[in-house]
């Protein structure tokens, strides 16, 4: 019989047991359901991959090996994921990536173009350039060594084609090139170790990979623009966010690690020294610097010669405004706080305004027209001030009573806030108008006597031989004037005969003035675009003045004469009109052929100059971001911050260099509208989303006023991209802490209407009419941001008028801005 401590012993023992025993099902029971749960979350990754040594290559017995398989299996392994590698050529490759075959694509290097056709990770696995190769006994040392010669390069290449291939230096340069087009850098390298072509264009890590292999082909001195190697993932599929995410992930802290898979597969495989940096400061750094000092120079020197040719230009026009017979006067407005035109004064004249007013120039310049002319609030004031606002030329007479003579003006504007006028005295016609006139009241009063009839119309008959011959002496001082004109000058009757034209006309048209009188216009004047197309009837700039009823002016049409010679003209057509009734036109037309010239120099070197500086400041970033990380070691607090300040200086340049190039495609005409599909409101959510930190940092307000239910559009979403991001980032920039902006979008009928309004700085009256030139900024938006350079308005207006659009503004000084936008679309089938 037990006794109480032996039963109490066995008790405790046998809870002991049982515990023990239900423990061990509850731990296998878990572990059964984590086994299940892992099983089903694996996740199949179907990798694409190809021949390019030691990056990624398959052995002997078909295993994949390499940098990328090394990072991959790794990954793989901590994910749980089932990767299944899918051999072939880089072209195969980015064609299943590009049909969704396969998941991913390792080693590919990112570009614009890639961009708009693949998914990328964030995380750089590698970076890398692209290297001109040749055999060691060709002396090919830079781009003009290339001329003549068989080039061989991966078809798919991120070094051809974009703003920064190859091919786009060489066609640059005028340089004459045969592109051998292979599948793999493998193939490149065979047709360049059997002389099949001169050179080979791969990148610097396979370069470095295949000196053992190839020791008679060596890296020449011509290198490209840097490149991101990532991996690459179908466009748009659903599993990319959370791939990117793991694999974005895995790199850093791999990379981060020096003693990780990363730089163990990179020392196995002899790329550490491919992708790292033994020197603080790079052996490359000084002839970077001094190449960029070179090309400063070589700036300096062509904007002092095109200043020169300026001058010489100014001194042209100079000479001829001095020999005119007619007086030419340019003046300046005058206006009150609230922006009425209250005067206006004299900054220059010619010397026939002293000889026919007998004021002297030193006394008219910089004279009020009220004192000088006496015209204090004429009527007439207005019209000077409307020539100024439009643009548009105007012609009246009038009376200076100072001078006590009669003027006929023709007014136009040469540059905002000034006008120019051009006066011939008619002083003796009106004269003799008021004369003829008084002659005729006295007839009728007169016509009540036969005798005294006859006297007064014998005094008439006088009076009009005196009004003969002094309309006879105007008409020999009109023709003298107009021989005088350097402009050509047609004028036609209301069926488009010829009835006037000059000798300036006559020397650029090619006719004699006495063979093209009494011939129609259009059998005078052929008139071609820019394309060689003959210009049509009703779109010639004569015809439509007559049809309009204004003044029309074309600033460059292509004008042929009777001798078939071609030449860019300016012209500007007024209709004649004679109590409401055409009676003819009047052409004025001059040759721009020098000023073309100088336009096309300017912008193909502004582009050929932004194309060559890209590249070096591109490199210098890069390697200032590898010094900034410490991948080549710890920095003190003082290189730091000499680096940060290189880096911060070196971005506005490269900035600034792709604003000039923006510029320089717009001005070239080799932008282009590019329709597809867009959705307009999430380009919107996109770009305020990046502007976040700034909206931030300034305690911005931003409100959004988006219609509900916008379809998609047809439009060119880059270039809408640049204007709506130019503007909000300007609303953001010009608004004081704690400001407010509000972003609207709505659409009536086919047009997208788009405005940003904000509560900043404003704009000052007297820069609004410059607000969208090159280079301008007012000063209070100098004042706020110095840094700016005054191109972003005169881009986005660009791109606003290639896309048929219209942009405006409302504005006024420290009460804010709203800038509105206007754009015809087409609708597509599908809503938002």
């Amino acid at each position: 019989m037990l006794n109480q401590h032996s039963f109490e012993t066995c008790r405790n023992q046998l809870f002991k047991s049982v515990g023990w025993t239900c423990c061990f099902f509850v731990l296998l029971f878990f572990s059964l359901i984590f086994s299940v749960f892992a099983t089903s979350s694996s996740q199949s990754v179907r990798v694409g991959v190809y021949d390019n040594q030691p990056k990624v290559y398959q052995d002997d017995k078909g295993v994949d090996l390499g940098v990328y398989p090394d990072i991959l299996n790794y990954i793989a392994a901590r994910e749980n994921w089932k990767l299944n590698y899918i051999h072939g050529t880089w072209e195969e490759g980015l064609r299943r990536l590009k049909k969704g075959e396969i998941d991913l694509m390792v080693d590919v290097a990112v570009s614009d173009e890639r961009l708009k056709e693949f998914d990328f990770t964030k995380e750089t696995v590698m970076g890398s350039w692209g290297a001109v190769c040749a055999d060691k006994k060709t002396k090919i040392e830079s781009l003009q060594d290339l001329n003549g010669k068989k080039i061989a390069i991966v078809k798919s290449s991120v070094y051809l084609g974009g703003e920064d291939g190859i091919d786009i230096y060489i066609k640059a340069l005028g340089l004459k090139v045969q592109f051998i087009y292979v599948d793999e850098y493998d193939q490149t390298y065979e047709l360049l170790n059997k002389g099949e072509v001169d050179a080979a264009v791969v990148s610097h890590i396979f370069a470095i990979a295949s000196q053992k292999n190839y020791p008679r082909i060596v890296r020449t001195n011509i290198f490209l623009k840097p490149t991101e190697l990532r991996f690459a993932l179908t466009k748009g599929k659903t599993d990319n966010l959370y791939l990117i995410e793991r694999l974005d992930y895995w790199v850093k802290r791999l990379k981060d690690d020096e003693g990780s898979v990363y730089y163990k597969s990179l020392e196995n495989h002899g790329l550490t020294a491919a992708i790292t940096v033994q020197e603080v400061h790079p052996k490359w750094l000084l002839p970077a610097q001094l190449a960029a000092a070179i090309i400063i120079f070589l700036l300096l020197l062509f904007i002092i010669w095109l200043t020169q040719k300026r001058s010489i230009l100014i001194n042209k026009f100079r000479s001829l405004f001095e020999s005119m017979t007619e007086m030419v006067v340019l003046h300046e407005m005058i206006y009150d706080e609230n922006g009425k035109a209250i005067d206006y004064r004299v900054i220059d004249c010619n010397p026939a305004f002293s000889d026919m007013t007998g004021i002297p120039r030193e006394k008219a310049i910089g004279a009020k027209a009220s004192e000088l002319y006496g015209t204090g609030d004429a009527p007439y004031l207005s019209i000077y001030d409307d020539v100024v606002k439009t643009g548009h030329p105007k012609r009246f007479e009038t009376f200076f009573k100072n001078l006590n003579k009669y003027f006929d003006i023709s007014v136009f504007s040469p540059s905002p806030g000034r006008f120019g006028t051009t006066m011939s005295d008619i002083t003796d016609r009106k004269n003799t108008e008021k004369l003829i006139e008084s002659r005729r009241k006295e007839l009728e009063k007169l016509a009540q006597s036969e005798e005294e009839a006859k006297k007064a119309m014998l005094n008439v008959m006088e009076d009009f031989e005196e009004a003969k011959l002094c309309l006879e002496v105007g008409k020999t001082r009109d023709e003298a004037i107009l021989a005088s004109i350097g402009d050509g000058i047609i004028a036609t009757d209301p069926d488009r005969r010829i009835i006037v034209m000059n000798k300036a006309a006559e020397r650029l048209l090619g006719w004699k003035v006495n063979e093209a009188i009494g011939k129609l216009y259009d059998d005078v004047v052929l008139l071609e675009d820019e394309k060689g197309t003959y210009v049509p009837f009703k779109e010639k700039p004569l015809h439509k003045a007559f049809d309009s009823r204004v003044t029309t002016t074309i600033a460059t049409l292509y004008l042929l004469s009777k001798n078939k010679i071609k030449f860019p003209v300016a012209i500007t057509v007024s209709p004649v009109i004679l109590k409401n009734k055409i009676i003819g036109a009047v052409e004025v037309f001059r040759d721009i052929a020098h000023e073309k010239e100088i336009e096309n120099a300017k912008t193909e070197f502004a582009s050929l100059a932004s194309h060559q500086l890209r590249t070096p400041f591109a490199t210098i970033n890069w390697y200032i971001e590898l010094l900034l990380g410490k991948d080549v070691g710890e920095l003190n607090a003082k290189q730091t911050k000499y680096l940060k300040e290189m880096y911060h200086a070196s971005c506005r340049m490269v900035t600034l260099v792709n604003a000039i190039l923006s510029v320089s495609r717009v001005e070239m005409g080799k932008s282009e509208i590019m329709e597809k599909p867009t959705n307009v409101v999430r380009l919107i959510e996109t770009i305020t989303e990046e502007e976040k930190p700034e909206i931030k940092e300034k305690n911005l307000e931003v409100e959004k006023k988006i219609d509900k239910n916008i379809p998609q559009v047809m439009t060119d979403p880059e270039k809408l991209t640049i204007v709506i991001e130019n503007l909000i980032n300007n609303s953001i920039k010009y608004s004081p802490v704690k400001g407010k902006i509000c972003v609207n979008l709505n659409l009536k009928g086919n047009t997208l209407m788009f405005s940003v309004a904000d509560s900043g700085i404003g704009i000052p009256e007297t820069a609004k009419p410059q607000i969208f030139t090159r280079f301008f900024r007012a000063d209070n938006a100098k004042a706020q941001d110095p840094e700016g350079a005054g191109l972003g308005l005169y881009i986005v207006k660009a791109i606003v008028d290639l896309m048929g659009g219209k942009i405006w503004f409302e504005s006024k000084e420290n009460h804010g801005t709203t800038f509105f936008v206007s754009l015809p679309i087409k609708l597509t089938s599908k809503k938002l």
